[in-house]
């Protein structure tokens, strides 16, 4: 199978996303996972799908906010011959810290496109507004902003970024979503 997306979904979840086996003998998908900081590890098997049509599969044994999982993909067919692995996909972490005034984000690469990332959006929300686009950054640049645009008196933020895929087929990644809080200052 193809080149395919993890996102961060409910954020408690993990859902990945791929394109359907051309496998004419198909038998099933096998998902294998590992911690993206787990460099040293081999992927292991995690679960397996023997629908042909179905290609999502949500993750609900993660720490989205805490910790990168990379996952990749392998075709069966019905003669126990196993495909190369797709590329990684790894989820994306969001990190920040509240200063006064001041909200400091930062997050890992989303990196696992074979065409790469075309931008990253920073969007943020709170409980009186819609979520509201703050940065549109350039994977080339760093990956970290920092938030000085929002309502001091107000407290509490939440923070989400979308990765985009470049020149592919539209594919989103959304990391997990992080809430910052503005302590009251005393004068």
């Amino acid at each position: 199978t193809e080149s395919f997306t993890v996102t961060v979904e409910d954020n408690k979840n993990l859902r990945l996303i791929w394109y359907k086996s051309k496998e004419d003998d198909f038998f099933s998908y096998q998902i294998l996972r590992k911690p993206k900081s787990a460099t040293h590890l081999n992927y292991e098997f995690y679960s397996e799908i023997r629908d042909i049509n179905d290609t999502t599969f949500l993750d609900l044994g993660v720490e989205v906010d805490k910790i990168s999982y990379c996952y990749q993909i392998v075709v069966t067919d019905r003669c126990g011959f196993i495909s190369a692995a797709t590329r990684r996909s790894c989820s994306i972490v969001l990190e920040g810290e509240s200063q006064p005034y001041t909200h400091l984000l930062d997050w890992i690469p989303y990196n696992d496109w074979e065409n790469g990332v075309e931008r990253y959006e920073l969007w943020r929300f709170d409980d009186r507004k819609q979520d509201i686009l703050i940065g549109t950054l350039s994977p080339n640049g760093t990956l970290n902003y920092t938030d000085t645009s929002f309502d001091y008196d107000y407290g509490a933020y939440w923070y989400y970024v979308r990765a985009f895929e470049q020149n592919g087929n539209l594919a989103v990644s959304q990391s997990n979503t992080v809430r910052l809080v503005q302590k009251p200052l005393l004068h």
